[in-house]
This record gives C-alpha cells, structure tokens and sequence, in this order.
C-alpha cells in the first residue's frame, strides 16, 4: 500500500463568494488568463490531494474472508455474483434476482458504443462490482453504489473486534498527509499558488448513530485555505471543503484498492478577482473527481477484510488475525506511518 487513499459524481454541492478586495474589473486579458492558468493548478491539485491515480470503477464489491462476512440480523447477502457478499436488505436480494433474470432483453441487440454490453435506454450498467455490466434503471445502480458504500458498517462487528488485526493512521497523520501532499503539489506546479499552513482541518460528519463507535464507511471533511501570490494586486484567497468517503474497492488480479469518493465540496474566494477564483476552483473539481481516486493498493493474499473510519476520524484497515493478515498488518502500517 505504498502509493498514494483518496469519490464518485460530486453531490450536494455548493459554493459561495466572499467580498471582493476590489470593486473594478478584473483586470486585463493578460492578468485574466495568468490568474485563470494559476488557479486551474490550484484546483487540479486540490482534486488530487493524496496524488493517487483515479480509479475507473465505483467502490465495488469483494469477498471478505470466511468469518467476517457474516450479516447482521435483517441483512442478507447481495449475490449478484456467488462472490458478492455485500449485505443487503431481503427487497435489494430479490431485486438483484429481478435484474439478472432480465438482463438480456435490456442490452441493445444493435451493439452501439460498448459493443454487446451496451444497454438499452434509459438501462445503465449496475456497476456493484468492476465489470458488472447488468443493464438496470438508474435507481438500482445507485442503490448499488450506497449499498457498497455501507458495506463495512454491515458486517457484524464482533468479528472484527474479537479477531481482526488493524493497521491504522490517526486523524492528525491523515489530516497531515493530506495538506502535505496538497501544497507539494500545488508548489510543483505554480509557485504563486500556497496553502496557509496550519488551518487545516479534518472532521467526522455523517454516520454517527448506529454502531457509531465501530469501523464505518464514514465521511471526513478537510478543509484547507489558500492563496495565489500576485506580483502587484492584492492576492486573491480561496477556502476549499471536501467531503471524502473512505472505503474499499476491488481491483484486477485480487488487489483491493483503498479510495476516497467525493460526495461534497464548498468553496469560498475573497479579493482580488475572486469570481473568476471561484469559477476555476469549481469547474477543476468537478472535472478532476468524476471517478473515485486511489489512495493505496493492499495485494492479494494478504487477508484483507474491509477499511472503516471509527467515531475518531482515524483509517483503519482490518486484516484477518492470520499469519498473513499479522505481516500485512505489520506492513501497511509501516507504509502508513511513513506516508
């Protein structure tokens, strides 16, 4: 898990404007379009905060090892393959038979742009795993999506409590990371583009309530404030907030990727230009977090079971109490700590 854990579709999103420093135009075209390039940096890199490579697939599905897949009560597996033992409500189980046992007569027999997987419209894939190409309504891939978003807080958390082994990066190291890796990049792409050191923060704000001391697929705010140096002009400043669910997803030949998805953002400028600010901030995220970014890769082998953000707002990743889960453990945290 060496490399850079950081969404899917942003959602709920907003974004404000603070004062301008200025009641005059902009400026000119030069200035304009110098500001313009600065600030697509700021948000390119601010899309890339743990500087992982996106990954293509939505928090997909995967088998947890035996033992640590056992639902609670009032929860069933999904099954929409043998494998897929995220726990579902029983209507979400029958569902998934629903949508397989049509699956045929909603793909375009024409072919079309994804060739024999294309679906007939309004149908899109369902996307529960990566590669799962079952034409469903666009409800029921949503479904999917929060169905794999909550998978962690599914299982029963005995087994992990009582068994698993867990490696783990505080909220004050992940907080740190993240501004770390934040203003290296900013700084390696524009130098009149900084981060005022020291404001940041880190937060817990959903999923509270059930459960809400163990391992779940929580979302963490960070918030971070900037500026872009001007030679001449007072310097235009931004506050950016990301809201960033944690979790797994299954990767080729048995990996498990650890990704963060997008479910909010805000932003606020204030000085100097700051509409012009606002709108390149807000069009490099969205852009920039249509696909969820990795944040780490676990190998396979290594009897991985979930990720979870406790109540504290720290990453843990579980791991079987096995020889190999013990190593893994021992290696991932490592790897965090060094991160």
């Amino acid at each position: 898990m060496k490399s850079p854990l950081i969404p899917r579709t942003p959602g709920r999103n907003s974004a404000s404007t603070g004062a301008s420093a200025t009641s005059r135009p902009f400026g000119t075209a030069r200035r304009a379009r110098a500001l313009r390039s600065s600030l697509s940096v700021a948000a390119l890199a601010a899309a890339t905060v743990m500087a992982g490579p996106p990954a293509r697939a939505l928090p997909a599905a995967s088998a947890a090892p035996p033992g640590f897949d056992t639902c609670p009560q009032g929860y069933v597996w999904r099954g929409t393959v043998p494998s897929d033992h995220v726990c579902v409500y029983p209507e979400r189980y029958q569902q998934v038979r629903e949508d397989n046992a049509q699956a045929r007569s909603r793909v375009d027999p024409r072919g079309g742009p994804y060739g024999p997987d294309t679906c007939l419209k309004p149908y899109v894939w369902r996307e529960a795993f990566r590669g799962d190409h079952v034409c469903v309504v666009p409800e029921h891939r949503a479904q999917a999506w929060d169905d794999n978003a909550q998978a962690a807080g599914r299982v029963e958390e005995a087994w992990l409590d009582a068994t698993a082994v867990a490696a783990t990066m505080s909220a004050s190291a992940l907080k740190g990371a993240i501004s770390k890796t934040f203003t290296r990049l900013v700084k390696e792409k524009d130098s009149r583009v900084g981060i005022y050191g020291g404001r940041e923060t880190l937060k817990v704000v959903s999923d509270t309530s059930d459960g809400f001391a163990g391992p779940r697929n929580r979302v963490l705010r960070f918030g971070t404030h900037g500026f872009v140096s001007l030679t001449i002009l007072t310097d235009p400043t931004f506050y950016i907030e990301l809201d960033l669910r944690f979790q797994k997803a299954a990767a080729s030949g048995g990996k498990t990727d650890i990704v963060a998805v997008l479910t909010r953002w805000r932003i606020r400028t204030s000085g100097f230009g700051h509409g012009t600010l606002l709108n390149e901030l807000r069009n490099g995220i969205n852009e920039a977090f249509r696909q969820p970014v990795s944040f780490g890769t676990i190998p396979a082998g290594a009897d991985f079971v979930t990720a979870g953000v406790p109540l504290d707002g720290s990453l843990k990743l579980y791991f079987k109490n096995t020889v190999a889960g013990r190593l893994a453990k021992v290696v991932a945290q490592r790897r965090l700590d060094d991160f």
